[in-house]
């Protein structure tokens, strides 16, 4: 079988990845010159995210790893310390772990194509993809743009920025920042390598992010020199209206398949490409198990999305009330404990369920 990978981030490089391996005909088409830059997001994925995918050699790439958090608002006196005194979530080192799986592909046989933009054509229910004047056929094509492809996506920019910590911070926090400057999402501080650099970033529907955030980093507990600026869109909610057209699959981003209140992608990208290519492996091109599976996470992407519009759109003042009101209750440390980083649905009806249940005892 021929198939064409169009776009080498993090879900369609792992896609190729395993279908190269299983011995499929793989060619990769990626419009920049180099794997893994523009860089994007942070790079924070579930604890053990290279375990799940398969690779756990990549484990050398972790940055830093994750087992609470401080959330700062504008309205509160005091910050809110959360701690699960258990290991989350990691961060990586993103542009590596594109650069690594680029050379598993094609240590496995596929194409790594290159400043090759490539362009998904469909007639009917047959897609081909376009590139130099070329029309390609292929039996599969997996478009896997980011989120620019998908016009059914909600997305508002994001900017973050490198900086080298002047003071050193707990390694082991991550800094969610909540503002009436930041419009529609949060901030956020991420410490790396024992605490001497961190990450800073925002997403916001404000027209000047770098004012903003350099508001942020003046909030946050850390004395910063800045190193440089990267970002991109961040996926805020809704999903490809037509998952399967023919021989055409949309993958991570241009899927939708981003968690709506955090804007991550990389785990649940990673998760699809391993469920679509499970069933491509087993010659199932029906993809009977991965739309099964798809349709699930789907609805509580949707879910996500419903919770993150109210919670985002809510005054800064309550959004702090309810923060320090929830954090406070005694069950809120073990149900994040054992609540999967991954399923935010999951966990936000565990607190849901437990409060109203301690509300309303006798």
């Amino acid at each position: 079988m021929n198939i064409s990978v169009v776009g080498g981030g993090p879900a369609g490089l792992l896609a190729a990845v395993k279908l190269a391996e299983a011995g499929f005909k793989v060619t990769i088409y990626e419009e920049h010159n180099k794997i893994g830059f523009p860089e994007h997001c942070t790079g924070i994925v579930r604890h053990d995210f290279f375990n799940v995918i398969g690779y756990k050699e990549l484990g050398s790439l972790i940055l830093a790893s994750y087992s609470g958090g401080v959330i700062k608002s504008d309205c509160l006196k005091n910050d809110v310390f959360i701690d699960t005194n258990k290991i989350k979530a990691i961060m990586m080192d993103r542009p590596a772990y594109e650069s690594a799986l680029a050379d598993y592909a094609v240590n496995a046989g596929a194409k790594l194509m290159l400043k090759k933009k490539a362009v998904i054509l469909r007639k009917y229910k047959k897609c081909s993809v376009f590139v130099e004047n070329h029309r390609i056929e292929s039996d599969l094509v997996i478009g896997a743009r980011g989120p620019k492809a998908n016009p059914n996506l909600r997305v508002i920019p994001g900017l973050q920025a490198h900086v080298n910590l002047i003071t050193k911070v707990d390694p082991n926090l991550v800094y969610l920042v909540f503002s009436k400057k930041i419009r529609g999402f949060f901030g956020w501080a991420a410490p790396y390598k024992e605490g001497e650099y961190a990450k800073i970033g925002l997403a916001s529907n404000s027209h000047n992010l770098k004012r903003d955030l350099n508001s942020i980093g003046v909030s946050l507990p850390m004395d910063y020199r800045l190193k440089s600026y990267f970002g991109g869109l961040v996926v805020v909610g809704g999903v490809a209206k037509a998952n399967i057209v023919g021989n055409y699959i949309p993958l991570g981003d241009e899927a939708g398949q981003t968690k709506p209140i955090t804007g991550g992608g990389l785990d649940t990208g990673a998760l699809c490409a391993l469920k679509l290519t499970e069933d491509i492996g087993r010659g199932d091109l029906t993809f009977r198990n991965y739309m099964n599976w798809w349709h699930q996470l789907k609805s509580s992407l949707l879910v996500a999305e419903l919770v993150g519009k109210n919670v985002f759109n809510t005054p800064s003042s309550l959004k702090g009330w309810a923060f320090k009101k929830l954090l406070a209750k005694p069950f809120v440390p073990s149900i994040l404990r054992e609540s999967d980083f991954d399923d935010h649905v999951d966990a936000i009806k565990r607190l849901a369920i437990t409060y109203l249940t301690t509300l309303f005892s006798f």
